[in-house]
């Protein structure tokens, strides 16, 4: 066995025991204690954090009890793939990990043959994947997350339009959208499921042996998800006229460009159907886009878009 083969099964070794003596090295890989030694003074000087213990009971074991990942070998594009999907989190303000995943950007990117650092270099002239930047702070984050794993009750306080609350909940995980931080979880104040903007979280508190805590083993995001996707919503029909312009803004809403329909002169149509929750933000969403919609159904966006645009003028009469 080669001395880089012997180095890189060692480590493998090391990782998954707690303790070790040089002694059991050198058995297990047919070489001399002497050659251990040098072996793991050579993983020292890489990094790999070791410590030795003196005494009939002494030996060698890993600083830092989580264990190290071994070493992965990856293609050009692999590696390029993989930076530059840690690289796009730069746009959110808050992430769980924050320090560690710029650590490990940096750590990986250190690493990379020269030759494939100038490709990155100048594909990141090039390629951006942009995220909208918002100003909301998440300092919970990490705490709400770290409360959705260990499946443990917490009490917040949270802020919503109509003021400041205090809920009991348990998350069920968390999740971005359009730059934003969210929480689906139950509360027990509610006794249902509902979704929380984690910006909107002021305080945070564990608590320990609730009594009512649900057990979320079978309940992760994907089935959130899916059972939120399944739940019978109360409809309402949406039918709204687009112009050319009105389009392309109606693009960068995911929901609605599934719904437009391109006529032959070029402006668009929706008639699709609408959760009567959604009514308050499609009314502010169509006020937006001034004279490049007209919406025709239903009577309570058509409604609130007229007090809406009343209230602007009359604040500039």
């Amino acid at each position: 066995m080669s001395k880089i083969n012997r180095l890189f099964n060692i480590l493998l070794q090391i990782n998954t025991k707690n303790k070790f003596t040089v002694q059991e090295l050198a058995d297990e890989f047919n070489v001399s204690k002497r050659t251990i030694l040098r072996d793991l003074e050579e993983l020292s000087t890489l990094g790999i954090p070791l410590y030795s213990e003196r005494g009939p009971h002494g030996g060698y074991r890993l600083i830092n009890k989580n264990g190290l990942l071994p070493p992965i070998t990856f293609s050009e594009n692999e590696a390029i793939s993989l930076f530059f999907a840690c690289q796009s989190l730069q746009y959110y303000d808050s992430i769980p990990f924050e320090h560690e995943s710029k650590s490990a950007l940096n750590k990986f990117y250190n690493y990379l043959p020269q030759e494939l650092k100038k490709k990155i270099d100048s594909m990141s002239e090039r390629v951006l994947f942009i995220t909208p930047t918002r100003q909301e702070k998440t300092p919970l984050l990490k705490n709400i997350m770290d409360a959705a794993i260990d499946q443990e009750v917490i009490q917040i306080e949270y802020e919503s339009k109509r003021g400041f609350s205090k809920r009991i909940i348990q998350p069920i995980g968390i999740y971005s959208s359009n730059g934003y931080w969210y929480m689906p979880a139950y509360c027990f104040n509610r006794q249902q499921n509902r979704l929380f903007r984690i910006d909107r979280i002021r305080m945070l508190e564990v608590k320990n042996n609730f009594p009512q805590k649900k057990d979320f083993s079978n309940l992760t995001l994907n089935t959130w998800f899916k059972k939120t996707e399944e739940k019978p919503k109360e409809l309402i029909k949406l039918y709204v006229i687009l112009t050319r312009e009105g389009i392309l803004k109606c693009d960068f809403n995911i929901w609605l460009r599934e719904k437009i329909k391109i006529l032959d002169d070029g402006t668009g149509l929706i008639d699709t159907y609408l959760n009567k929750n959604e009514i308050g933000y499609m009314s502010e969403f169509f006020l937006g886009l001034g004279d490049d919609v007209e919406v025709k159904h239903p009577i309570e966006i058509v409604t609130l878009i007229k007090e809406k645009a009343s209230a602007i003028l009359n604040k500039y009469a």
